[in-house]
C-alpha cells in the first residue's frame, strides 16, 4: 500500500535503541501525523476507560485519540503547546 510505503521511508521510522517510534493514521484525515508518536502507558480508573471507550464508540475516533486531543487542550488552557 502506498501509506505504509511512505510510513517506511518516513525519518520517524529510524530505529533507537532497537525500537521504532510509532508513527499513526490520523482518523479525521486518512493522513499520516506529521510527528511521530512515542508509546507511553498510564493507568486510569475503570470509569475513565468506560467512559472514553463509549465516546470512542459515538465519535468513532480511538480512545488513543481522544486521549491526545485532551491533553492539547489541557496544555493549551495552560498556555502551552504541544
Amino acid at each position: 500500500m502506498k501509506i505504509w510505503k511512505n510510513l517506511e521511508n518516513s525519518a520517524c521510522n529510524t530505529t533507537r535503541k532497537g525500537r521504532n517510534p510509532i508513527n499513526t493514521l490520523d482518523n479525521d484525515t486518512g493522513g499520516v501525523y506529521g510527528v511521530c508518536m512515542k508509546r507511553v502507558n498510564y493507568h486510569l480508573t475503570e470509569k475513565q476507560l468506560e467512559a472514553l471507550r463509549q465516546e470512542s464508540e459515538k465519535s468513532g475516533l480511538s480512545v488513543a485519540e481522544l486521549i491526545r486531543r485532551a491533553v492539547d487542550a489541557f496544555l493549551e488552557r495552560r498556555g502551552k503547546k504541544a
